[in-house]
């Protein structure tokens, strides 16, 4: 059934924020001035959540689960433009609540997972903005406290609460909760336009390289044992989707190794990969959801036999797949080879370690692209999975991006230099 036509509100919306941003950055481009990281950020957000509605707005057409969806990229997106600690601490608790409803009366475990581990990640965002505004009384986001120095606890928690945010290991368990919830592909977008790793890059990332360089090497290589655990999890889970959110979650552990290597090539790496998996694993996650809707839940183990069906969905699964890691010619190359250099550059074994990780990110995707599309179907009900024009639109545009400035980098590199 479709939507009423005045669901298009919530279509528009996140277009509108993507609009405003890339009118914001192209302004600021062009006066050549230094370029605000929030906008970057807001552009993605708006993106992925406007491609994800496109591909969805058939399936998940409930105004309850739109409106909370809404909320919390609103919230999200305010929180990227605020260098009070203060008001992106309201923002930061606001836009982790509307997820909570999300939980139906037999998830309560479930949610007291996932209500918990925010709570604390909340709990050490204020006792952190207490301790450096205590060693600096103006003390912003993003800001390095000269005065003195920023107190190492206060960064501690910092860390803390953006590692607990973006599902770093071991503090994954809440978004392992989270995905359980129905319709699990719009709360995703919570999870893409996480301000976990909007506050490691605006505010964490410029207290270490001024004060505390030391903890480089360890951060880094937190970053890679998450990535190796994550990307062997995905290689063991019973679900299909799991799967895919593990590998997620691997892919975006190495962001944090690009942003330790301490060079302006892995953080020009590290902002096209956060496009990149954005939109690659946007696409995955709504065809999965896309055939689960019609399909009901789906399992590793087994073949499906899908792709005598649905070619047009086996062939858009695959490329995302392969885009997700660093298929040649595509974004993921770009940004992965410019991460990869970094990071072997200054820590050749921690390089190797990224590399390992992508080798079996790439097994685990492949393995779930042929247990859903290989095979021969034996199940009598109808698996042909209907595609409308919207769905297709979105679904080729996200490819266009890929591929198009997977070929041509230039331009998008000329704008990530503009952040650092």
């Amino acid at each position: 059934m479709k939507s009423p036509w005045w669901h298009g509100f919530f279509l528009l919306l996140p277009l509108a924020l993507l609009i405003q941003a890339m009118v914001i950055m192209y302004q600021t481009s062009r006066m050549c001035e230094h370029q605000e990281l929030g906008y970057f950020f807001l552009a993605v957000l708006g993106l992925v959540h406007w491609l994800m509605s496109l591909m969805l707005d058939q399936h998940a057409t409930s105004v309850r689960t739109k409106c909370f969806n809404s909320a919390t990229m609103l919230a999200t997106a305010g929180a990227y433009l605020v260098t009070n600690p203060w008001y992106f601490l309201i923002l930061w608790t606001a836009s982790s609540l509307p997820q909570i409803l999300y939980f139906r009366s037999h998830q309560s475990q479930a949610r007291a997972v996932y209500s918990l581990h925010h709570l604390v990640s909340v709990i050490f965002l204020l006792l952190a903005f207490n301790l450096l505004r205590t060693s600096d009384a103006n003390w912003q986001l993003g800001a390095v406290s000269p005065e003195g120095g920023a107190h190492p606890w206060g960064v501690a928690l910092l860390i803390a609460a953006a590692f607990l945010r973006q599902g770093i290991f071991p503090m994954h368990l809440w978004f392992k909760a989270g995905f359980k919830t129905k319709p699990f592909p719009l709360n995703i977008g919570f999870y893409l336009g996480n301000l976990g790793f909007f506050l490691f890059v605006r505010a964490i990332l410029p207290l270490i390289e001024a004060h505390f360089g030391e903890w480089s090497v360890g951060i880094l290589g937190w970053g890679i044992v998450s990535g190796l655990y994550f990307s062997n999890m995905a290689l063991v889970q019973k679900k299909i989707r799991s799967g895919v959110f593990y590998v997620m979650l691997a892919q975006f552990s190495i962001l944090f190794c690009g942003l330790e290597a301490g060079s302006v090539t892995g953080k020009v790496g590290v902002l096209y990969q956060f496009l990149t998996l954005g939109l690659a694993f946007g696409g995955l996650i709504a065809c999965i959801y896309l055939l689960e809707s019609n399909l009901g839940e789906l399992e590793q183990g087994r073949f499906y036999g899908l792709q005598e069906e649905n070619p047009i969905l086996a062939l858009f699964f695959l490329l995302f797949s392969l885009c997700a890691v660093a298929l040649p010619l595509s974004m993921g190359f770009i940004g992965e080879d410019l991460i990869f250099h970094a990071v072997v550059e200054r820590y050749p074994w921690i390089g190797l370690g990224l590399i390992v990780t992508a080798a079996i990110n790439g097994i685990a995707l492949l393995r779930i692209t042929a247990f859903l599309f290989r095979g021969t179907r034996e199940a009598s009900t109808d698996g042909r999975i209907p595609l409308g024009l919207a769905q297709k639109l979105a679904l080729a545009v996200v490819m266009i991006l890929l591929f198009g400035f997977g070929i041509y980098p230039g331009p998008l590199i000329e704008q990530f230099l503009a952040f650092m």
